[in-house]
């Protein structure tokens, strides 16, 4: 047997890694052979491993002297750590008072958890200090600042005075991921907003805010547009699921497909309290639409729906039709901007003379001439219950609006040079 050849074999493919002291907070703890090249996330994992008593309240220190926020050890290298010509990697207490700066007295109440994912972090400028505790993590917002870039101007604001507003709208695209993060991990206690707006989507922060829709029983407003995706479609239709304070849900002009719609679809045969969706300019296409009518045919709550410009064919506006002969619910649904034509709008007002809830349709931006407009007409003369018709931009003459004045006097109708209804 080839004994050097094993050797020589391991030798190639088992590099000795060099060797580093880990110090805790003025005590060298062990000595760790440790790759240069590993991200700190990785060092931590090690460590644990080896530190039963390893806190995640110890921050690494960078060779600049300043704590490594938990939230950063995945984007920072172990070289990073060292000194020059030194082997010591160091850790320290966030206790450690030698960690805050003498002119800062900014203080963060934090709680130790297991998701990484749910710690804060500040700005380099605001270190943390954290009082240990089993409960459930609270943000002290009173000296935090919170950083807006907008148009090449930088401005700060305190995260008290953010939260201090009924309404709160964040861009994802002005602020920082961290700040993010600490914004919507404070809903979590707060008590004063009751409409939350995220534009520019919400990927940094989607698991922080399932878990402020479990636990936040003020909010009864959601609107998140421009980014999200249908993996953070259906975690937020999911966490609705268990929400029974959030009223109105607004996903307008997202990435989402009838893949998100699917839960979104689920959510809606279990949720009692939301009364408003609106998932306009989504490229849900027919399959989506079926997912939200299907649930429609049993939800007893959802009062308006919005569902415009989704790239819904004929067979889409099938599935609509169907769904508000059975709904006894809604009360206004929007499916303007898509393409419908006149044999469409022709089963949307047959369904309508089997529904005696509705009060307002929408069909703006559609191709309806005036023999859909008729065939709508025809509905309105034994319908009494729909009182608002939006028919602007569609392909018919202004002299329907006799006809409706006639067979619909109780619509009111302007010209504008279009036929409006309104």
């Amino acid at each position: 047997m080839d004994f050097m050849g094993i050797v020589s074999y391991f030798w190639k493919t088992t590099p000795i890694l060099p060797k580093y002291i880990i110090n805790r907070n003025g005590i060298n703890e062990l000595t760790l052979g440790i790759d240069c090249s590993w991200t700190v996330t990785h060092l931590r994992v090690l460590l644990t491993e080896r530190l039963s008593d390893l806190s995640e309240n110890e921050q690494f220190i960078h060779s600049n002297g300043a704590p490594i926020h938990i939230l950063d050890e995945q984007d920072t290298i172990v070289n990073e750590l060292l000194l020059e010509n030194s082997n010591i990697i160091s850790l320290k207490s966030k206790l450690s008072r030698e960690l805050l700066p003498a002119t800062n007295s900014t203080t963060l109440v934090q709680n130790r958890t297991t998701d990484m994912s749910s710690h804060l972090q500040l700005s380099e400028r605001q270190y943390q200090q954290t009082i240990p505790s089993t409960a459930s993590p609270i943000i002290s917002p009173s000296n935090i600042t919170i950083t807006i870039k907008d148009n090449y101007k930088i401005k700060s604001i305190l995260l008290s005075h953010l939260l201090s507003n009924a309404t709160l709208e964040i861009d994802n695209s002005k602020i920082s991921p961290t700040d993010m993060k600490l914004i919507v991990s404070s809903l979590k206690q707060n008590k004063t907003i009751k409409e939350l707006k995220i534009i520019s989507g919400c990927g940094h922060v989607i698991e922080i805010l399932v878990e402020v829709l479990k636990a936040n029983t003020k909010l009864t407003s959601l609107d998140i547009s421009l980014g999200m995706n249908n993996a953070e479609c259906s975690l937020t239709a999911n966490a609705l699921m268990m929400n029974h304070t959030v009223q109105k849900l607004s996903l307008s002009r997202n990435a989402i497909t009838s893949t998100g719609c699917k839960t979104i679809g689920q959510m809606l045969k279990s949720n009692k309290t939301l009364t408003y969706l609106n998932i306009c300019r989504n490229k849900l296409y027919d399959d989506g639409i079926k997912f939200i009518c299907d649930a429609l045919l049993t939800n007893q709550t959802l009062r308006q729906l919005d569902i415009c410009q989704t790239n819904m064919s004929s067979n889409g506006v099938q599935l609509v039709g169907q769904m508000l002969r059975v709904n006894q619910t809604l009360t206004l649904i929007d499916i303007s901007d898509n393409n419908i034509g006149d044999n469409d709008i022709t089963v949307i007002a047959n369904a309508l003379k089997f529904n005696n809830t509705l009060t307002e349709l929408d069909v703006k931006w559609n191709q309806i001439t005036e023999k859909g407009a008729l065939a709508l007409i025809d509905t309105l003369a034994t319908n009494r219950t729909l009182t608002t018709v939006k028919l602007q931009f569609n392909k018919m003459p202004d002299d329907v609006q006799v006809l409706v004045s006639r067979k619909a006097p109780q619509l009111k109708t302007t010209g504008l040079g279009l036929c409006s209804i309104l």
